[in-house]
């Protein structure tokens, strides 16, 4: 059983990784513009979750509540 699960979880690593490689976001499934990265930082972002910049705004946005603290 725990084979089966390491294979699932390979597929998923596979799939996310080919989706960056095809110019991808993981989360929405837009093309990614390399142009549209605000700094290189989102732009290495993008290669580790796959992120584009619009998911990356969504996903790493301060949390309101954090925001009114400080």
């Amino acid at each position: 059983m725990e084979r089966q699960g390491s294979q699932t979880t390979q597929r998923v690593v596979f799939v996310r990784g080919r989706m960056v490689v095809d110019g991808r976001c993981n989360s929405c499934g837009d093309s990614v513009v390399v142009a549209e990265f605000r700094d290189e930082l989102s732009h290495r972002e993008f290669g580790l979750s796959g992120f584009c910049q619009k998911c990356q705004d969504v996903v790493f946005a301060p949390h309101p509540q954090n925001a009114a603290r400080g």
